[in-house]
């Protein structure tokens, strides 16, 4: 027991435990107190809400009963006599003052036909009337004492109701009937009601249960009103059907209200006290306000006590805690926290220390793991690239190879053209393998200008739904007009064959469909998981999603990391371009690629551009391809000087453009090229410079030929791309742009724009 109320045993502080112990058996009680007076209170005020009601009740009892004992009395005077003269009768009922007291509307006496005879007052001029309409009447010639029902009087015009009784022969035949009327329109016996009211905003009201009408209410405008019909209200129809007591119910215009009802039995009508729960009950919401204002007091008062205790008893803790927080922040590291006390937080603090040792380890021994990792990853794709180009490339150059040493063994007079064609769509074909792995590596910066990506999507659609296999349909959801992205028309369409083609490929064997479509999200929106480049974060508010969709084999989860590797391919050996090729443009682009797939169900590829708000321009109209801007071919006459560090490329270039019927000059960098001009100034019409030389490169040359002869007209050619080439901060530009590898075709092309284009250059 020592141990555990030791001086540093946090185990003493957890008592502080018992303060929660405290609230929850305070709040218990209390709601179980409050439970048990508002049922009690409840059925209090329920009773004597009843009650009231039963002393009301018995009043009228005792008045109805009253005027029926009255009029049987009378009518024991007036059987004898009914036979007689009429102006008897008349006489007996105006020598009864007490008949205009009871009944304010007047008495009257019919024979067994329902017919007054004799009536007062005179002025209502009943006799005559035959009053058979009268229930009260028909059942007092029954032989029943009865209280008739609610209806319009024939002479008063206002709501009446009639008792009536028999009247009886010396034999005790029924020979007529005495009844008495009450208006309710006029100061009754039952106006108790309608001048006292029940509460501050309840009152009565007085219902016939057979018919459902209210004979008469604290508010008088109700007489006469039917009643919900049955089911509407069930404790009104409790209330009619003989209930007497107390019940809740929500009246027609929703508020909630208690009634009690008791029966009047001389009349058979039921009396109803109704009042708001809300004035009913309020006794009860006040001591249960009180109640609650109490709890919560000493909640507080419990509560505030116990984070007093907590704070100064948990301080260390507190501070081991701030200090872990400035480990997390501190750029140096992590180490080991004091212990400032020998107790249970000591101990805490010990094992933390411990923690942070294994997990610098750990940290370490992942850290070399994952450079580990990476650097295998790494030299398997540099190995799988760099074993697929040399097969594209052996692939090519075997074509070329081959066919170039069968034309040298061509019997004589053989046409070569056919070989040569083959050679050289080889050699084509090797160049476009270079291209597309510029292309991954973002070095293909073309023109970008503002453009309706709907409008790119719907252009191409015919050449990209030909692409595919014909058990593949293409569907495509597309707005309009469409956001507005900065791309290269050229690679957008290459973006859309390439995810086009592997999305066929997926779905090579079962066919169905490819679903291509546009929409705008918000950054916040885009996916985190799978997306590519690595490392990539959005810096738009606003992005175009290009979605290629199918319902192919989908992609292992193992092959997720690899997809944009150049050359791989889970199809075939010499594969593998085309999604790298996507991910390249897409970079270039200044956007993100994400993937998701299940295998066996299909995969999705979403391309994110990001949206701009610049003007889209007119499409340029086409131009025939080998002609300068003006239309016309380049003049094929003059003294070209062509420069490049590479013999073969110098001699063969050399070849193609004296074809085109211009005298070439050579150099083999800029240096000597700067001697030649300078030796033939005069003659040099044009230069065609390689980019990439030794001692002075294409610029360079550029720029002293400029100094020389600032007019002179300049090609540049070069391997790498035309934008990213141009991209440079150069004063002096070329005319033109040579592509490597080229043809006659751009050859030509590239002559006449150099030729006829203006000094300001590219």
């Amino acid at each position: 027991m020592a141990a555990v109320f030791a001086r540093h045993s946090i185990k003493v502080k957890v008592t502080l435990a018992t303060v929660a112990i405290f609230l929850v058996g305070l709040w218990s009680l209390a709601l179980y107190a409050n439970r048990l007076l508002r049922m009690d209170l409840r059925r209090l005020l329920s009773d004597q809400q009843a009650a009231s009601v039963s002393l009301v009740a018995a009043n009228i009892n005792a008045q109805v009963r009253e005027r029926l004992d009255a009029l049987e009395s009378i009518a024991i005077q007036v059987g004898p006599v009914l036979t007689g003269p009429p102006a008897r009768l008349q006489t007996l009922l105006e020598e009864r003052p007490i008949l205009p007291i009871l009944f304010n509307s007047g008495t009257f006496i019919t024979g067994t036909e329902g017919t007054a005879i004799a009536a007062i007052p005179r002025s209502m001029g009943r006799q005559g009337v035959n009053y058979l309409v009268r229930d009260a009447v028909v059942a007092a010639l029954a032989g029943q004492v009865s209280v008739g029902g609610l209806a319009m009087g024939i002479r008063a015009q206002a709501p009446i109701f009639v008792m009536g009784v028999p009247l009886r022969d010396t034999r005790g035949k029924i020979i007529g009937a005495l009844a008495g009327v009450t208006n309710l329109a006029q100061a009754n016996f039952l106006d108790a009601l309608t001048q006292g009211g029940y509460g501050k905003t309840g009152g009565y009201l007085l219902a016939l249960p057979k018919s459902r009408e209210i004979l008469t209410a604290t508010d008088k405008r109700r007489i006469m009103e039917t009643l919900p019909a049955p089911g509407v209200i069930p404790a009104t129809d409790r209330f009619l059907q003989g209930f007497e007591g107390s019940a809740i119910f929500i009246n027609r215009f929703g508020i909630e209200r208690l009634a009690s009802a008791k029966g009047i039995p001389a009349a058979g009508w039921v009396l109803i006290a109704e009042l708001p729960t809300e004035e009913a009950f309020a006794p009860l919401q006040k001591l249960e306000r009180s109640l609650w204002l109490a709890t919560l007091l000493l909640t507080g008062l419990a509560g505030g006590v116990t984070w007093w205790v907590v704070k100064r008893q948990l301080a260390p803790m507190l501070a081991a805690a701030k200090a872990m927080a400035a480990l997390a922040r501190d750029a140096e590291g992590w180490r080991p926290l004091p212990i400032s006390h020998p107790d249970e937080i000591g101990d805490m603090v010990g094992g933390f220390n411990f923690l942070l040792d294994t997990l610098a380890q750990r940290q370490h021994a992942l850290a070399e793991s994952e450079q580990n990792y990476h650097q295998l990853q790494k030299a398997e794709s540099l190995g799988r690239m760099a074993g697929s180009i040399a097969h594209h490339f052996n692939n090519k150059l075997q074509a070329v190879i081959g066919n170039l040493e069968l034309i040298s063994e061509l019997p004589q007079g053989t046409d070569p053209a056919p070989f040569l064609a083959m050679a050289k769509q080889g050699a084509e074909k090797a160049a476009e393998v270079s291209r597309l792995m510029l292309t991954y590596l973002g070095q293909t910066a073309l023109k970008r200008e503002p453009c309706r990506l709907a409008e790119r999507c719907r252009a191409a659609l015919p050449l990209l739904q030909n692409a595919l296999p014909s058990t593949i349909i293409l569907e495509t959801e597309f707005p309009s007009p469409g956001p507005v992205v900065s791309a290269n028309a050229e690679q957008l369409q290459q973006l859309l064959a390439n995810l086009l083609t592997n999305a066929g490929e997926a779905m090579a064997e079962r066919g169905g469909a490819v679903q291509l479509r546009l929409w705008t999200c918000l950054a916040r929106e885009l996916p985190m998981a799978d997306r590519f480049p690595y490392g990539w974060q959005p810096d738009q508010m606003e992005y175009a999603c290009l979605e290629v969709a199918d319902t192919g084999c989908g992609i292992n989860g193992a092959d997720f990391d690899k997809l944009f590797d150049p050359f791989f391919s889970t199809k075939f050996v010499g594969r593998g371009l085309g999604l790298p090729v996507v991910l390249g443009i897409v970079q270039a682009h200044g956007g993100a690629i994400a993937v998701t797939s299940q295998p066996g169900q299909g995969s999705a590829f979403r391309v994110y551009f990001p949206v701009v708000t610049e003007a889209v321009p007119e499409l340029p109209e086409p131009r025939v391809p080998g002609l300068s801007p003006d239309g016309a071919a380049p003049e094929g006459e003059g003294t070209l000087l062509l420069v490049d560090d590479d013999p073969m490329l110098l001699e063969t270039t050399r070849v193609m453009v004296e074809m085109l019927g211009f005298t070439v000059l050579t150099a083999h960098d800029g240096v000597a090229a700067l001697e030649v001009f300078q030796q033939h100034r005069a003659e040099i019409r044009l230069v065609i410079s390689d980019l990439t030389m030794p001692r002075l490169d294409g610029w360079g040359t550029l720029a002293a030929l400029r100094r020389l002869d600032p007019d002179l007209p300049v090609i540049l050619a070069s391997g790498h791309d035309k934008a990213q080439v141009l991209a440079g901060n150069f004063p002096d530009r070329p005319q033109a742009f040579l592509s490597k590898p080229f043809g006659l075709a751009q050859l030509r092309e590239a002559l006449g724009q150099a030729l006829r284009g203006g000094p300001n250059g590219l």
